[in-house]
């Protein structure tokens, strides 16, 4: 069970081509799962932000990608590719305070769509999970290379991971 988002506000403010950083030390029980909005002061533009996601095994640094920080969109296309060693994971935040319905579909890489299916996302929530589990997987095969598509009725964020398990 998902603990309730934790909506609190932190307060930061970044001089001229200066930044900030916020981490965490990874010690709890169970991974924490979330997302983080960049709201500027009024009259204020966003800044540039990335989030870098590391595994750690016994303390050794084993998988590290970095994640730019993007404005929700109601709409996308990514490549999409699950075989063997190769799975994409797609991550969708619903920062609204309705629920987003998410609609998507396959292409594979001669043009033809398969699989089409839908999904809900809490308001505040989120969803992550491979391409080849549901509620993404909508279709048979065990491989798949091609495109996937979606739209959403409100504006969401979404990140696409390649992983490629050695």
């Amino acid at each position: 069970v998902q603990p309730p988002p934790d909506n609190s506000v932190r307060a930061y403010t970044l001089t001229d081509r200066g930044g900030v950083s916020l981490l965490t030390d990874g010690t709890g029980a169970l991974p924490d799962v979330g997302y983080t909005r960049i709201q500027p002061d009024t009259g204020n533009t966003t800044p540039s932000g990335v989030a870098i996601f590391g595994g750690r095994t016994n303390g050794v640094l084993v998988s590290e990608t970095g994640v730019p920080a993007t404005p929700a969109l109601m709409g996308g296309r990514i490549y999409a590719e699950y075989a063997g060693a190769v799975s994409t994971g797609l991550a969708i935040a619903n920062p609204n305070d309705t629920p987003a319905n998410i609609t998507f579909f396959y292409t594979d890489a001669s043009g033809t769509d398969l699989g089409s299916g839908t999904t809900q996302i809490p308001a505040n929530g989120q969803r992550a999970r491979f391409l080849h589990e549901d509620p993404f997987k909508t279709f048979s095969g065990t491989t798949f290379q091609g495109t996937f598509t979606f739209t959403s009725n409100v504006p969401v964020g979404v990140v696409a991971l390649r992983g490629y398990t050695n």
